[in-house]
């Protein structure tokens, strides 16, 4: 069942949002010293380890949402600068959010169009190994025509 994230038909421009897959970085084991970075790719998902992080498997990829909408309706997709972990005393991060495709998003015929959302988790040294999850909020401004 089609259950929108957010809905605007009641405004008179009728489009909704829907999130298909999150932002995952998988099961990490963390540097001794110094920090270390994860990095998700937007556009494919693809994994990057930087500073002495260990993978240490499980599900990883890009966050993955749908606008649906009238065709020829136009999108800017706006991202928070950084996005911290809970509790926020322990250092860990995400930033470099970035999302795919860049620039304005165009409903084409499908009345959809797909975005893919990545960034750069930032570890400090000394945490725990685990899974690191956090909730972002993903602005969809229609640019009016």
């Amino acid at each position: 069942m089609f259950t929108p994230l957010y809905s605007n038909a009641d405004k008179g421009s009728p489009y909704t949002l829907q999130s298909y897959d999150d932002l995952a970085f998988g099961k990490i084991a963390f540097p001794l010293y110094g920090t270390g970075y994860v990095y998700i790719e937007p556009c494919t998902g693809n994994k990057t380890l930087e500073g002495g992080v260990f993978d240490l498997g499980g599900i990883s990829g890009s966050a993955v949402f749908e606008i649906h909408g009238e065709p020829g309706m136009q999108f800017e997709i706006v991202l928070p600068t950084i996005v911290e972990m809970i509790p926020k005393s322990i250092g860990v991060e995400i930033r470099d959010m970035s999302v795919w495709p860049t620039g304005v998003l165009l409903i084409g015929p499908t009345e959809s169009q797909e975005f893919r959302v990545g960034g750069r988790l930032f570890l400090p040294s000394g945490m725990r190994t685990g899974k690191y999850k956090a909730r972002f909020s993903v602005v969809v401004n229609l640019i009016m025509e």
